[in-house]
């Protein structure tokens, strides 16, 4: 039932316009003081940068998390599912973004035109922003 609904809140979340996430006052302040799409997309990117650097972080939680644990620390094979959930999230977003984009990346802004850049900038933090919530959610399953 619980993974039902998990997929249920995915797919509302990812159905939701990326103009509605919420980013950080420095990245608002900067997308305000952008004056053309360079800036827009350097402000975006440095948003990227900032969630990758929180899912890595999260990530180390977790696996931190997994080994501190009282009942699972010694299991070697749910560090490895863990691994293995790991790559299968990277390969899931690997392959949202090209079903959003279906042409090959050095094609996607001559077929899709400018706004493909700030499309998938927001649609790759959507993603990065979903990351970290399902991270937390496993961090605080196995935090004691």
């Amino acid at each position: 039932m619980s993974t039902a609904l998990a997929a249920i809140g995915m797919a509302l979340a990812l159905a939701q316009p990326p103009a509605q996430r919420q980013l950080p006052r420095t990245t608002e302040e900067c997308l305000n003081k952008a004056a053309n799409p360079s800036e827009i997309a350097r402000c975006e990117d440095r948003e990227l940068r900032r969630l990758q650097n929180v899912v890595t972080q999260r990530y180390r939680q977790l696996i931190e998390a997994v080994k501190q644990h009282k009942t699972f620390g010694k299991d070697d094979q749910l560090l490895r599912k863990v691994e293995a959930e790991q790559k299968a999230w990277d390969r899931y977003a690997t392959a949202f973004l090209a079903a959003l984009y279906p042409v090959p990346e050095s094609e996607r802004v001559t077929v899709f035109g400018t706004q493909y850049l700030y499309d998938s900038l927001a649609a790759r933090g959507l993603l990065l922003s979903l990351r970290v919530s399902a991270l937390e959610r496993l961090i605080h399953q196995y935090a004691d």
